[in-house]
């Protein structure tokens, strides 16, 4: 798999998401992070988050259509395969989110429920990877600071995931490693035979 500047750009960031575990645990990490949000950041991260729905993730794949069909018909599979794939997961490892844990007093948020459970993988993160993966595919956003930006977007909504408490910082991890898994599905395994049908 030749690494693309966007899966670069995530990789990086998630080293440093592990580097930091030397100082601190994930939890200790995730607290720090979810309460010392300040409520003028409270919306942008909200937007942020938002940009990982699957409706919204769905919309921006299905633009993939427009561009090459055939392209975006794979996309959109692997995609629901991905997102098959997250809850499961969810519903086998049964982890509980920050509100659930009881480990810290959340600080409210407006407009934010906090969920309590299937906290692992964050199905936000691994949608936004995966999708932003075929966006940096496309030959307009094959310049750096267009691949770059697509990563640091990546890895912003999950650090969203954390400041709005709905994740701690293993759930993030942990979706991140999905969608990059699932990138690498596609390229090693599908790619190919999908480059045959596309161009045919």
């Amino acid at each position: 798999m030749t690494l693309s500047l966007f899966i670069r750009t995530v990789l990086v960031g998630l080293v440093l998401a592990c580097f930091s575990l030397l100082f601190r645990t994930e939890l200790e990490w995730s607290q720090w992070v979810q309460l010392n949000g300040q409520s003028t950041w409270d919306k942008p991260m909200q937007l942020i988050s938002w940009t990982g729905e699957w409706f919204w993730v769905t919309l921006g794949i299905s633009a993939l259509l427009a561009w090459r069909f055939r392209l975006g018909i794979w996309a959109l599979a692997i995609f629901a395969l991905e997102s098959g794939f997250a809850q499961s997961l969810k519903r086998i490892i049964q982890a509980p989110r920050p509100a659930g844990l009881g480990a810290w007093t959340l600080r409210p948020i407006e407009g934010e429920t906090f969920q309590h459970h299937l906290a692992m993988p964050s199905g936000h993160t691994a949608s936004t990877v995966l999708a932003l993966y075929f966006l940096a595919s496309h030959p307009a956003f094959q310049k750096k600071p267009l691949q770059i930006g697509l990563g640091l977007w990546a890895l912003a909504v999950a650090y969203s995931r954390m400041y709005l408490g709905q994740h701690s910082l293993d759930d993030v991890l942990g979706g991140a490693l999905l969608g990059l898994f699932m990138c690498w599905v596609f390229e090693q395994r599908h790619q190919p035979r999908v480059k045959r049908w596309v161009d045919a």
